[in-house]
Formats: structure tokens, sequence, C-alpha cells
């Protein structure tokens, strides 16, 4: 993995995270007590081992070493987390004999202020850096399918099992855009349809295939017309079980290659717009931009797993890029509060006694599941939205 110290390029090995909070343990002689204090947290450490290498790596080695002694602070760009501003606090360079024309390095970075990812960029930057890292996983994604699909000097059955495959993702879309206006699903269904029914001829050219799936995909938003409903569906989507292969024959083998590989594409393809959708999100509250982060970072975390190295490195930008704009960063989104009424009122009074106006009135009757917004039950905890 590659990564880089002042812009000084190296390939990354191995890293390690350390951090923690300080806690001070004051024990007392002659006696089974103890207190112990929490005084904040670690500052964070980023532990690397990294190498140069190549008949110039001396030169390399040397450039990364004049890096790392100059002082003050640095930028590290680091494959796992992103661009961060860093410290050296300390680095070891190791050369043998054996490993000729190569230097490995051990560096411990530490973090130089605990801010938020993102933090001092305009949103508008943060989601355009968020529409690159899952522009960079779309394009992944359609190579990856080229390379996976087999079509040429197999039986019919094999090419017809991605068809099959792709079929199935079409059932699964129409499914969850039945709420949707019924023009804009009709059209959404016509053309999943024009793609099922051109997958043999499609699969001799398995880029403009994965780009008529992408697009299919991307329509999903527009025919839903709730960037928060098209987020549920997209991670929904991203979640499907890659298909189990259903025998040992070599054919066979190819057959449940070609339906993994469309399975594959929907699947990075959906992670790339949910992030996308996600950024674009005006959140009412903070624990909902936070929920939805953990939502996509989960999601993320369960397909790093089978990743290629193309695919795995795309996933870790767009981890970051998620990272960086949910919630968003020097915006006050306000934080999600309880309170409990003493007698059922009318929600325009509700929300006159909490905000000083009925603006919120809506609000209280749609995040609480209010029957009538004549009567918000009292003696019940209601969920509000608080000052940030």
């Amino acid at each position: 993995m590659a990564g880089a110290f002042r812009g000084v390029p190296f390939e990354v090995e191995a890293s390690r995270v350390r951090g923690g909070r300080n806690v001070a343990l004051h024990e007392f002689p002659g006696t089974e007590e103890f207190v112990a204090l929490d005084m904040g947290v670690k500052a964070k450490a980023f532990n690397v081992r990294c190498f140069v290498a190549g008949g110039d790596y001396l030169e390399k080695r040397d450039r990364l070493i004049a890096a790392l002694e100059r002082g003050g602070v640095g930028t590290l760009q680091h494959p796992f987390y992103g661009v961060r501003e860093v410290l050296v606090t300390r680095f070891q360079v190791s050369e043998s004999s054996r490993d000729q024309g190569a230097a490995q390095l051990d560096i411990v970075f530490t973090l130089a202020a605990p801010l938020e990812p993102g933090a001092g960029k305009p949103i508008l930057q943060l989601r355009g850096e968020a529409e690159d890292a899952s522009k960079v996983l779309l394009e992944v994604g359609v190579t990856d399918l080229e390379e996976a699909v087999v079509v040429d000097g197999v039986p019919e059955f094999v090419r017809e099992a991605a068809v099959q495959e792709l079929g199935t993702v079409v059932e699964d879309l129409d499914a969850a855009i039945r709420g949707g206006s019924i023009e804009a699903v009709s059209g959404f269904v016509r053309k999943a349809t024009a793609i099922v029914d051109r997958g043999l001829e499609l699969l001799g050219r398995p880029r403009a295939l994965g780009r008529d799936i992408q697009l299919l995909i991307s329509e999903v938003e527009g025919v839903i017309g709730g960037r928060r409903e098209t987020l549920r569906i997209l991670l929904e989507q991203a979640r499907r079980t890659r298909p189990v292969s259903l025998g040992s024959s070599y054919m066979q083998v190819r057959a449940d290659g070609n339906r993994q590989a469309i399975s594959d594409l929907v699947v990075t393809t959906a992670l790339a717009r949910a992030c996308t959708v996600a950024a674009h999100i005006r959140w009412e509250s903070r624990e909902e931009a936070e929920r939805a982060l953990e939502s996509i970072q989960g999601v993320l975390d369960d397909h790093e797993i089978t990743a290629g190295d193309r695919a795995y490195q795309a996933i870790q930008e767009l981890r970051a890029a998620a990272a960086a704009v949910l919630p968003p960063p020097n915006t006050d989104l306000p934080r999600i509060a309880t309170v409990a009424l003493e007698e059922t009122m009318p929600a325009v009074l509700v929300s006159h006694r909490l905000y000083g106006s009925i603006e919120k009135a809506d609000d209280i009757i749609a995040r609480n599941g209010v029957r009538h917004p004549g009567f918000v039950p009292g003696g019940k905890q209601l969920e509000v939205l608080a000052s940030a």
C-alpha cells in the first residue's frame, strides 16, 4: 500500500495505531482502596512499517530520512487512515545484505491535534471529495467485472448464470422501489428489463454491461424521490449475500464466478452511491448523521475483508471521505433529546413550549409517530431536537 510523508513516497508493509485514555491511578499503602482518575485522551500514535526499494533506493531512503528529521508538523498520507497532520516521534532504518536494494523503516507518528476529519474544509469541498472517492470505486467495480466475467469458449449455461444473477438483482431493486411514483417505477422497470433481455449480448462487452448496471442503480434516488430512503435501499443492496458455489466442476466454477462478478459489481456500486447520497443529505440531528456513518462504515468493514487490492484501496479512500463529511464538520447540528409531557396536548403547543414557535410541530409528529396532531401523548418519553 502506498503512503507518503511530506510528499516523500514509501510502501507500507504494516501499520498499528495506539491510543487510549490517560488514567492516573492512586493506590493507598496498607489498604485495598484506590482511585482512578481519567485525565483525558492519549495522543494517538501511528506505528508504520514501510520500505523504499529499487535501483535508486538510496536516494529514496535519504529523502525520506530528511523529511522525517525536519522539525515541526508534517502531512502523513496513510493508506488506511487518510491524510493526517503528525509529528515524528522516532524512526529506525534497517538494511541487510540479504535484502539488497531496499531499506525498511519503522516510524512512529504522533497525531498533532485531535481534529475531526475534514475540519476546516468547506462542506462543498468535502462533498466533492466524497464524490471523487465514489467515482474511483465505481471504476474499480467495472474493471473487476471486466476481468472476472468469462464468456468465450464456455457452454451457454456459464454465460446464462450471469444473466440469471442480473435478473435477481433487478427483482430486488424492483421490490425496493415500490414506494416511488407509478410513472417513475414503470420507467425504471422498463430500463431494468431491457438490460436483462440484452444480458447475453452485453456480456460480450462487460464494461458496457457494468456501466448500464451502475446507471440503473444511480437512478434509484430519482424513483424514490428522497435521499434518506435511497440511502437505506442502497445500503440494503450493498449488504446482499454473495452467491454461493453450486459445484466443483471447472465449468460450474466459471458459472459461479460469473454470478459472483455481477453481485460484486452491485455491491461496490451501491456502496459508492450510498456515500455520495449520504454526503448530500441535510441531516436534522448529529445523531442521525452519526448513525448513517456507522451504517456505512459497517458495510465497508464487511466488504474490505474479501476485496481485492484495487477495491480495498478504493474502499479505504471512500471510508476516509465518508468520515470527513459525516457528520458535517463546522456545522452546529442539534442533538436529540427526550422529554415527557405532563399531559396530552396539540403538537403546535408542544413546539411552542419547547422552541418558542410552532415550526417544529411537524417534526415532533413525524419523529414520534404521533397519530393525530392534536393529541401528543403525555406521560411518555418523546424524542425532540435539542440545541447543538
